[in-house]
């Protein structure tokens, strides 16, 4: 339930030096744009051992078939994702104004 009432909090704060990935009190994982070494957009292939998943929501690190492990804070699970790869981890986001996100990040991470 307290999932329900945090889902507005979700969001991504672009700043200069970094990526935000916000939700509620209970996530918060900064990625330095310095360390994002591709931005791209894919469908992911759910595992049958993927983790936190509900309805409209994806958090946390989840197994994909097809990617591996990925840190989601996410407003579903595997259409039309914005993977962020860095050397130590994937993330994956879906922003509502998706296109412009990606290549926002993509200019700044690679700028």
């Amino acid at each position: 339930m307290l999932l329900a009432y945090w889902f507005p909090t979700m969001r991504y704060e672009l700043g200069q030096q970094a990526l935000t990935l916000i939700f509620g009190p209970i996530l918060r994982w900064r990625i330095p744009l310095r360390e994002i070494k591709e931005v791209e957009v894919k469908d992911l292939t759910l595992s049958i051992w993927a983790a936190t998943r509900l309805p409209g929501i994806a958090l946390f690190s989840i197994y994909y078939s097809n990617v591996g492990i990925v840190r989601m804070c996410a407003t579903r699970a595997s259409k039309r994702i914005v993977l962020i790869r860095t050397a130590n981890a994937t993330y994956g986001v879906t922003p509502e104004e998706q296109d412009e996100f990606t290549l926002a990040l993509q200019a700044r991470a690679h700028g």
